[in-house]
């Protein structure tokens, strides 16, 4: 039988928590990749990850590795990561310019509130071409796909708090809800309150577009509606393992904010 291990980078603990079940359940090995310079993993400073991820893709950085991990002891590798900008974070290049994964079958796995893979699977067969690349996520796109579509119905139906404005929904648009963003004029108050009753939110994205350094010689418009979706958007759970239970308690607390 072919020796198996699971890698992951993870910052807030989502990626972690896929490995260990992968592990758990494939008894694969288990290895972190573990920055010189450790991310910062308070929750209340997305904003600042956010910008630093940014500024790393932008710069096409490689921050370094503190740890060294066994490659060449195993043959196949589950490799996972979060999802930064629509790609994966930059220490993962690091990582891929700095192992040998010719003749080994590499499994990658990523998380995120939403989207699928962003390319990030290709982009590996790209850094790896004599590796092979499985994407172990495409038998279950359909299926998942279904299950987010059903929470964003459940949401629409039994979200009805007059403080909270929904997305439009369209009929027959197959959405498959890659978030599914809110919007109210106390957006901050809102996400504060949804933290201490234990619902994780994200703000997408917390730096308007024409605000952002790659468009500095934008930086001194105004768009008044981009301003206005960026001061009140705000993106609740939104994934194919929410449970029932974990959905009416979203529902619940924001039908309670007043």
């Amino acid at each position: 039988m072919a020796k198996e291990l699971v890698v992951y980078f993870s910052v807030y603990g989502t990626a972690k928590a896929v490995a260990e079940e992968i592990a758990r359940q494939t008894g694969a090995d288990l290895q972190e990749i573990e920055p010189v310079v450790p991310y910062d993993s308070n929750r209340d400073h997305y904003d600042a990850l956010a910008r630093l991820a940014k500024r790393e893709h932008d710069e096409d950085q490689r921050p370094e590795i503190k740890n060294e991990i066994d490659i060449a002891s195993y043959d196949r590798i589950y490799i996972g990561y979060p999802m930064w900008w629509y790609t994966f974070p930059m220490i993962l290049y690091t990582f891929f310019d700095q192992y040998d994964f010719a003749g080994k079958t590499i499994i990658p796995f990523n998380t995120l509130m939403g989207s699928g893979d962003g390319g990030t699977y290709a982009t590996i067969r790209e850094l790896e071409p004599d590796a092979a690349v499985l994407d172990v996520k495409l038998p279950y796109l359909d299926e998942d796909n279904k299950k987010r579509q059903e929470l964003a119905a459940y949401y629409y139906e039994h979200i009805n708090n007059p403080l909270i404005t929904l997305p439009k929904r369209i009929a027959d648009e197959n959405n498959v809800y890659h978030q599914f963003p809110i919007f109210c004029e106390r957006r901050d108050e809102l996400q504060e309150y949804l933290k201490v009753n234990g619902i994780q939110t994200l703000i997408h994205y917390p730096i308007p577009p024409h605000k952002q350094e790659c468009y500095k010689e934008w930086n001194d418009r105004s768009y008044p509606i981009t301003e206005k979706i960026h001061e009140q958007e705000l993106s609740i759970p939104m994934n194919q393992v929410i449970s029932a239970a974990e959905a009416n308690e979203v529902v619940r607390f924001l039908n309670s904010f007043k």
